[in-house]
């Protein structure tokens, strides 16, 4: 039998982007219809991640399933793996000419709205084909977000 750490190596990028619903959604069902996946075949694909891991994955209740401390840990590399994979499949697109530019940044409530707006006018003055996405919230929202890769930069 593999240990934990065998185990997660053989995880699936499939699994974990189903691990990622579930924690994100709260429900096997939810997931299931982001995923466009039947609800079985998403409890068993956990059941079989759960038992290959050798640890639950989530506490299940009346009002849905909440995320163990494993698959919180889980969840957040599995998270940062996906923005990693996304920036490499940016990167090939630029090389070939084919990318969209999308910068992502989040602001603080006070200190972020003083000079965002210069970095946008800054950003889209040497590239306007830039995309700009925007999140707001406090750091200790926005740090988790920044290390998931959701968010390039924090102001």
């Amino acid at each position: 039998m593999d240990s934990p750490f065998q185990a997660v190596l053989r995880l699936q990028l499939k699994q974990l982007h189903q691990l990622v619903a579930v924690a994100e959604t709260g429900s096997i069902r939810a997931a299931a219809r982001r995923l466009l996946i039947a609800q079985p075949a998403l409890s068993r694909s956990l059941r079989a991640m759960e038992s290959a891991l050798g640890f639950a994955l989530f506490e299940r209740s009346a009002r849905g399933i909440v995320p163990t401390a494993y698959a919180e840990v889980l969840v957040q590399y599995a998270r940062l793996m996906d923005a990693t994979l996304q920036s490499a499949a940016q990167e090939l697109k630029g090389m070939q000419g084919t990318a969209e530019r999308i910068v992502r940044f989040g602001i603080g409530p006070f200190e972020g709205y003083s000079i965002a707006h210069r970095a946008v006018d800054r950003i889209l003055q040497r590239h306007p084909d830039t995309r700009i996405v925007i999140r707001q919230g406090g750091f200790e929202e926005l740090k988790p977000r920044l290390a998931g890769g959701d968010i390039d930069f924090i102001f």
